[in-house]
C-alpha cells in the first residue's frame, strides 16, 4: 500500500534534524549559517553573506539547492560592468522579429529556484529595479507580460557593505544577514583533518519539495506569537529606534514570519522568547549593530511579558528615596506651594512672628553708634523711639514705623505634616505587592533554569552555544532579583517602624 505524502506530518517534519545535520556534513564553523540559510528558504526569504572570499559561500548555496531536490541553481558574479542579459537572458530574436521586446530566460535568474548572487552590492542601476521585482515580488517583467518566477530564496554574497543610499532597498531585501569569516584556530585543526567539504547527496524522499515551502507557509500563519515573545519584540523595537537602528516595517513584518516558521518547523504552535535568538541576524545594518543586538537580547533572557526585571530596580530605586523623604519631616506648604510657618493668627507663609508689648508693636531702633538697636531683645514701643536719638533725627518717622522691615520679630517655628496611617500603609501595600511579584518572577526563572536546556538543546535552528549563554544569565538574574527583594524587604521594615508609634497613639 502506497504511503500518502504528507508535509506537515510530524514525522515529515521530524525529518529536517538530521537533514540538517547532513548539510554541515565535512563543514567547518558553518552550522549557524547553514541552518539560517535553510530557514530562510522555508519562509521564502532571503540570505546575506558577509565577509571574504574563501569561506563558503558559494558552497553554501550549493548545498541550499541540494535540500530542495537539486532545483535550478544560478549563478552570477556581478560587478559594475554586469549588463542585464546576464542575469535576466538575452534578447529573444524571432520576437524582435514580431516588434516584441522579450528575453529568453531559459537557465537565466528567472528561471531558478534558487540563486547565489557574490558581489550583489556590484549591482548597477540598469538591473537594480528587475532584481528588486524579482527578490520581492518573484516576479519579471518580460516585455509586456509580468512572469511569476519558481525562486525560493537568492543568497547574495559581499565582502563589504555598500556605501550610501542607493543600495538600501536592495540590502533591505535581504532578512537574513550572516557574518562568513575564516575559520578560528580550533577549527582549522579540524578543516585540515576533515580535507574540506566533499559532494553532498539527499535521496528524493529527504529532499523538501516546493510545495513543502507553501504548506509551512500556510500552516505557520496559524503559529501564535507569545505573550512574553510579543513583549521582547515590542521592547526590541524601541531599542533599535533608540540606537538609531533603521528597520523597515516590511522587515519587522518578515521576521515575524520567520519566527512563526522557526516555531512551526520546530513542533511548536507558539513562537517562544528562544526563537528570538533569530533576531538579532535580521536587523543590523552595519557589523557593530549586531553584537548589541546580541548583547542586548541575552541580557532580556528571563524577562516576561507582565514582569520585567530592570522596571523592578527602576522601582526599587524610586521607593528607596521615597522612603528617605518620608523619614524626614516634611513642612507643609500652601496652595501655591509657599512652606508655611505657626503665626500668631494660624498658617502662615511669613517665616517670623512680629512682637508686641500690651498690644503694642514693637521696633528696633535706626542705626546709631554706641545704642543698642532691639534694646537687648525687648525692642522699642513708639513713645521709646521717641527717646532714642538715632530715631530723632530721621526726617521721616512715620515711613520707618509704618515698614514692617523695622518691626521687632523673632523665628516662626515651621509647620510639619505627619504622614498619616493610610498614606502609610497605601505605600507598604505597593511595596509588598511588588515583591509578591518577584517572588513569583523567581519561581518562573528556577522553572526556565530547568527546563532551558531540554528546550535548547532540541532546538532546530538555535546554536547549540546559547543553552549555556541563558543558563549563565537566568541565574546571574535570579542574583539580582533575589538583591532586590531584600532591598524591597528594607524598605517594608521600615515603613513599617514609622506606622508603629502612629498604630500605639491610635490605642
Amino acid at each position: 500500500m502506497t504511503q500518502t505524502y504528507d508535509p506537515l506530518s510530524p514525522e515529515r517534519r521530524e525529518r529536517l534534524r538530521p537533514l540538517l545535520s547532513e548539510l554541515t556534513d565535512g563543514l567547518v564553523e558553518r552550522d549557524t549559517h547553514v541552518r539560517l540559510a535553510v530557514l530562510a528558504a522555508l519562509a521564502g526569504e532571503h540570505v546575506l553573506l558577509l565577509g571574504p572570499p574563501g569561506t563558503a559561500k558559494s558552497l553554501i548555496a550549493r548545498r541550499l539547492c541540494g535540500v530542495f531536490g537539486g532545483r535550478r541553481l544560478f549563478q552570477r558574479l556581478l560587478t559594475r560592468f554586469t549588463v542585464p542579459e546576464e542575469l535576466f537572458g538575452p534578447l529573444s530574436l524571432r520576437a524582435l522579429e514580431e516588434d516584441r521586446f522579450e528575453r529568453r530566460t531559459e537557465g537565466y535568474l528567472p528561471d531558478a529556484s534558487i540563486a547565489f548572487l557574490d558581489e550583489v552590492f556590484k549591482a548597477n542601476s540598469a538591473i537594480l529595479n528587475a532584481l528588486l521585482s524579482l527578490l520581492n515580488e518573484r516576479t519579471f517583467d518580460n516585455g509586456t507580460d509580468c512572469d511569476r518566477t519558481p525562486l525560493l530564496t537568492v543568497v547574495g554574497a559581499s565582502n563589504e557593505l555598500p556605501e550610501g543610499g542607493e543600495l538600501d532597498a536592495l540590502r533591505d531585501r535581504f532578512l537574513v544577514r550572516l557574518f562568513v569569516g575564516p575559520v578560528t584556530e580550533d577549527g582549522f585543526g579540524k578543516l585540515l583533518e576533515g580535507g574540506g567539504a566533499g559532494p553532498m547527496e539527499l535521496s528524493r524522499e529527504r529532499t523538501i519539495r516546493p510545495s513543502d515551502i507553501e504548506a509551512i507557509g500556510e500552516a505557520a500563519r496559524d503559529v501564535a506569537i507569545g505573550e512574553d515573545a510579543r513583549a521582547i519584540i515590542e521592547t526590541l523595537r524601541a531599542f533599535c529606534r533608540a540606537q538609531e537602528i533603521t528597520v523597515s516595517d516590511r522587515r519587522w513584518l518578515k521576521l515575524l514570519k520567520l519566527l512563526r516558521v522557526a516555531a512551526w518547523t520546530d513542533g511548536r504552535s507558539e513562537v517562544s522568547v528562544w526563537d528570538l535568538w533569530l533576531a538579532p541576524h535580521c536587523l543590523w545594518n552595519r557589523p557593530e549593530e549586531l553584537a548589541t543586538l546580541r548583547e542586548w537580547y541575552e541580557a532580556r533572557v528571563g524577562a516576561t511579558a507582565d514582569f520585567d526585571p530592570q522596571s523592578l530596580t527602576t522601582f526599587v530605586v524610586a521607593w528607596e528615596a521615597h522612603l528617605e523623604r518620608d523619614q524626614e519631616p516634611r513642612q507643609m506648604r500652601d496652595a501655591e506651594g509657599r512652606l508655611l510657618y505657626d503665626g500668631p493668627e494660624g498658617p502662615s507663609p511669613s517665616p517670623s512672628i512680629p512682637l508686641s508689648r500690651d498690644g503694642e508693636p514693637l521696633f528696633v531702633a535706626p542705626e546709631d553708634p554706641g545704642a543698642s538697636r532691639d534694646n537687648h531683645g525687648h525692642g522699642y514701643t513708639q513713645s521709646e523711639l521717641q527717646k532714642h536719638r538715632g530715631f530723632r533725627r530721621l526726617s521721616n518717622r512715620e515711613a520707618y514705623l509704618s515698614d514692617p522691615k523695622n518691626r521687632l520679630t523673632k523665628d516662626a517655628p515651621p509647620l510639619f505634616v505627619a504622614p498619616t496611617p493610610e498614606y502609610l500603609a497605601d505605600c507598604l501595600r505597593q511595596v509588598t505587592e511588588h515583591d509578591v511579584r518577584a517572588a513569583q518572577y523567581l519561581e518562573s526563572l528556577d522553572a526556565h533554569v530547568r527546563t532551558v536546556e531540554e528546550t535548547l538543546d532540541g532546538h532546530l535552528w538555535v546554536e547549540q552555544e546559547l543553552s549555556q549563554v541563558a543558563i549563565r544569565q537566568l541565574v546571574q538574574r535570579r542574583r539580582e532579583v533575589q538583591g532586590l527583594r531584600e532591598r524591597l524587604a528594607r524598605v517594608a521594615a521600615a515603613y513599617e517602624e514609622i506606622m508603629r508609634p502612629l498604630a500605639e497613639a491610635a490605642e
